[in-house]
Order: structure tokens, then C-alpha cells, then sequence
């Protein structure tokens, strides 16, 4: 029996030595990324900026209004609303602002067949690129909110670097309570992680409300064909489908000008939901890596977690002293990593909730693995069953 835990106890300890070498790892990679400096180049790159929406009157109207902001020529921008079958007033208040910017190029598309293969969001970006005119597609939430200069970053990066896929980054604003407080503090850490493995050149993950792509190149990759059946993960199948057709050729823009703000889940109930629709892309991961990084970060919480519980039931303390060394272990890796990401995105403040947020991570990232993948989850009004 002792063998048997000196056994667990080994590889408890050694999964806490791969993460921190993981988080290291990204922490020095997310240094190396050069802070992306405007030189005021006069822009020549035609977007198509593609904004999915659903049932989304509370925010639509603030984040076109945003998007129209932009100091990007006018002449280069065209914007396409694909509304998704809402059952609110959304539609509505999009055809207003076209009507109110009649001079602009704001197309509304409306989604009818609830029917078809392709999938909710997949559906809406693919009938929104098949009528894109520009050369770069842009895409965002009809709940973000973005500055004047941010249109014009991501194509001025794209015209002096060329990539096929361009990462930008993306925070929650306007905390209300806590709990969207932790939330805010562990998506930073999704992002930086993103940017890290960007820089590692090997893409793990992405977001689609801070995403731009060339449009040639989504149409030569096939865009979601062979992902279509999946409910979410129209930012990441992109992703690993270009990592695959074109390496190399995905970037990440580092500048707090590109920066997109959108909000947390208010209840508890909100984010399950949230990260069982997160989750419900899994089986159609098929990138070494990506599996990789998702066991290794699954199975070292779930071994603080064990460890921690098992300190309860067995004989001295052995047990809590493992648990100990791998709180430390994560909250040392974590918050090394943590510190320069919250300083680019300017959320320093966010730090003092760090023990909390660990605690938050450790236990529902646990428990999602184990549950995030059966069932229902419901999204935008909509129950939708994992696949």
C-alpha cells in the first residue's frame, strides 16, 4: 500500500513540475511578443467587419455604433450584421442605424432555415464571408465594445506582416459583482495563454470576438466543413484548420489599441452554461498539442483537487503537504504568468482577487471536465445538445 502512494504521491508532484514548466514557458514567451507600435500608414486593405447576432438588443446598437466610429476609411470598411433568428428586437434596431447611416455600407442578413447543417454562429459567419467584399474579414460580439483606433491597428498590422489569421486581444468590463471580477482575472489568463502559444508558433486557441482572417483563406481551408455539426468553436476550427494549411502564418497582435471589451456572466448558472458550450467543441479536437495542454491542465487541477481531498482520509499529513506544494506550485506559475498580462491590459487591480480565482479554477474546471461534455446547455434563448 505505501508503494501504491508513493506512486500517486509521484505523480501528483510531477504534474505540478510539467505545469509550472508550461506556465514558465508561456510567461517568457508572452514577454518576447513586441508591443505593436502604429507608424499612421495610410490603410489599403478593404474589411469586411462580421458581426453574428442574438437576441441581442441590449448591446447591438452600442457596438455598431462603435464599429461605425472607426477612424478607418470609410471607402474600405463595409459591415455585415447576420441576425440569428432572434426573438427579440435586434433585427429592428439594426435596420434603424441603417437607415440613421444610409451612406455607410452596413448590409443586415437575416438567418431563416433554424434547419440547416451548419450550425448557429458557423452558419451565420459562412453566409456573411460567401457576401463579404473585403479582403480582410474582421469579426466580432454584437456585446463588445472597441475604440476608434481598433480597425485601423488590425489592418495595419495585417498590410506590414501579412498573416492569414491575426489574434487580437479581449477583456470583460464593467464588473458588477465578485464573482465577474474572477471571471475578468482568468480570461486575461486565457488571452495571454493565447498569445503565448502564438509566439510559440503553435496556436492553441482563439476568440471570435477579436479575430481577423483573410478571406481567401477561409475559403481555401473550406471554412467549417468537417466542424459544422458543432454548436460552438467557430474561432478555434478556424484557427487549427489554418495552423494546419498554412503554418506560421498566424499572429497575434500585442497593442492596447485592438483591444475588445465585452462582460462576464452575471450568475453561476450563466457561466456553467457558458463553459459547457466552451466545452462541447472537444470532440472535434484533433490537434495534438491543443489535447495535450487541455489533459495536462485538466488532470493538474483535478490533482490539486484529489489532493486535497485526499489529505482528509489518509493516515499523518503526507497528503497535505503534497496538496500544499501543489497550491503553491500553481499559484507560483500562475500568478508569475498573470502579472504582465493584467499590466498590458491595465487590470493590475484584478490581482488582489487571485486566491480566490484559483480556487474558482481549481474546482469547476474539475468539475466541467467531468461533466461539461453530456447534456444540454442552453445559449441565446436556445437548448442545445452536446454532440
Amino acid at each position: 500500500m505505501n508503494i501504491i502512494l508513493w506512486l500517486l504521491v509521484f505523480v501528483l508532484l510531477f504534474a505540478g513540475i510539467l505545469y509550472a514548466m508550461m506556465m514558465l514557458a508561456f510567461t517568457f514567451k508572452w514577454l518576447s511578443i513586441p508591443a505593436f507600435k502604429s507608424k499612421n500608414k495610410t490603410p489599403v486593405t478593404p474589411v469586411s467587419v462580421v458581426i453574428p447576432a442574438r437576441n441581442e438588443e441590449e448591446h447591438i446598437s452600442q457596438c455598431l455604433q462603435n464599429v461605425l466610429a472607426q477612424n478607418y476609411p470609410h471607402n474600405l470598411t463595409e459591415i455585415i450584421v447576420v441576425d440569428d433568428n432572434s426573438t427579440d428586437n435586434t433585427a429592428m434596431l439594426v435596420e434603424k442605424i441603417i437607415a440613421d447611416n444610409a451612406h455607410r455600407k452596413i448590409r443586415l442578413l437575416k438567418l431563416k432555415d433554424v434547419s440547416a447543417t451548419v450550425l448557429f454562429k458557423k452558419r451565420a459567419i459562412t453566409e456573411a464571408v460567401a457576401l463579404a467584399t473585403g479582403k480582410l474579414i474582421v469579426t466580432t460580439d454584437a456585446d463588445c465594445r472597441m475604440g476608434v483606433k481598433w480597425l485601423g491597428i488590425i489592418a495595419e498590422y495585417y498590410e506590414q506582416y501579412q498573416p492569414k489569421m491575426l489574434l487580437a486581444p479581449v477583456t470583460f468590463t464593467n464588473e458588477k459583482s465578485v464573482f465577474e471580477k474572477l471571471q475578468t482575472l482568468e480570461f486575461i489568463g486565457y488571452i495571454g495563454v493565447s498569445a503565448a502559444a502564438v509566439a510559440m508558433k503553435n496556436p492553441l486557441m482563439c476568440n471570435g470576438a477579436n479575430l481577423a482572417y483573410e478571406r481567401e483563406a477561409f475559403n481555401a481551408v473550406g471554412g467549417y466543413k468537417h466542424n459544422d455539426n458543432f454548436a460552438s468553436g467557430d474561432d478555434v476550427f478556424l484557427m487549427l484548420k489554418i495552423k494546419k494549411e498554412f503554418p506560421g502564418t498566424i499572429h497575434f497582435l500585442k497593442s492596447r489599441e485592438a483591444i475588445v471589451e465585452t462582460f462576464a456572466q452575471k450568475s453561476l448558472n450563466d457561466f456553467f452554461h457558458q463553459r459547457k458550450r466552451w466545452l462541447s467543441k472537444r470532440p472535434g479536437y484533433t490537434d495534438f498539442s491543443v489535447i495535450g495542454t487541455a489533459l495536462l491542465v485538466y488532470a493538474f487541477n483535478f490533482f490539486v483537487l484529489l489532493g486535497f481531498v485526499l489529505s482528509f482520509f489518509a493516515t499523518g499529513n503526507s497528503f497535505m503537504i503534497v496538496f500544499a506544494v501543489l497550491f503553491l506550485i500553481k499559484c507560483f506559475s500562475d500568478f508569475v504568468f498573470l502579472y504582465p498580462v493584467t499590466k498590458f491590459f491595465r487590470r493590475s487591480e484584478l490581482l488582489w482577487w487571485f486566491l480566490p480565482e484559483q480556487v474558482l479554477v481549481i474546482v469547476y474546471v474539475t468539475l466541467m471536465g467531468v461533466f461539461g461534455s453530456t447534456g444540454k446547455y442552453k445559449w441565446k434563448g436556445r437548448e442545445v445538445s452536446n454532440r
